[in-house]
């Protein structure tokens, strides 16, 4: 009789132990029912590797200039009057505006090679050689992710010169299996702690979720 209470109460702490480790993984690496790829409310640029992909700008802040005929005064010549209309200094601000982040392909003999440039940072640099693929510009312009067609997930935080293996999702999609090309669309959600990328095979409708590392997403 000892021996089989040992032996119930050393299943019961080992099931105890998967289960609190369970929801430790849960915690740290959520993960969100598969179907229907989901649309992230933050504007995700994403483009294949055919064509240069572009964030536009911020939307001006200047205050309108005023229409011919319109009754609306000009705006008042220093020389004219000591008085003058006292315009938000926050509307001049240039620091309010987004540069344009470039991302463009090219196909060399060695493969395809991605040049990134723009930004506030004013990045200028080349990744690659790469598998053909498809990326996506992280929705906070911080990180740039490239899938390839064979399966490989790659990201790289803008401004580092290389980039670094996520995952390996080869063996995720039935078109790789077999051994036809892949229609992949990509796209983000925001845990609020994490980005996940969500990748989306068009051929057979399956989904791939890869959460990617804090460290390379966000400053």
């Amino acid at each position: 009789m000892p021996n089989r209470l040992k032996y119930v109460l050393s299943f019961v702490s080992k099931i105890v132990v998967v289960i609190l480790v369970w929801t430790l993984l849960s915690f740290y690496f959520p993960r969100l029912p598969f179907g229907k790829p989901v649309t992230s409310k933050i504007p995700v640029a994403a483009s294949p590797t055919r064509g240069p992909l572009a964030i536009p700008p911020l939307k001006s802040t200047f205050p309108p200039a005023p229409e011919e005929n319109s009754g609306t005064p000009a705006y008042p010549n220093p020389a004219d009057s000591t008085t003058l209309p006292a315009y938000p200094t926050s509307s001049f601000n240039t620091n309010s505006y987004l540069q344009v982040i470039e991302i463009f392909d090219e196909e060399t003999a060695q493969g395809i090679m991605l040049t990134v440039t723009g930004g506030i940072e004013n990045y200028n640099y080349r990744l690659g050689p790469l598998a053909e693929g498809v990326y996506a510009l992280g929705p906070n312009n911080n990180f740039l992710v490239y899938v390839t067609n064979n399966g490989m997930v790659y990201l790289n935080r803008l401004g580092e010169p290389n980039f670094q293996t996520v995952e390996d999702a080869r063996r995720a999609f039935q078109a790789l299996n077999k051994h036809v090309d892949p229609y992949f669309e990509l796209s983000f959600h925001d845990t609020g702690f994490v980005y996940v990328l969500f990748i989306y095979e068009g051929r057979f409708g399956e989904t791939l979720q890869v959460p990617l590392p804090r460290t390379k997403t966000h400053y």
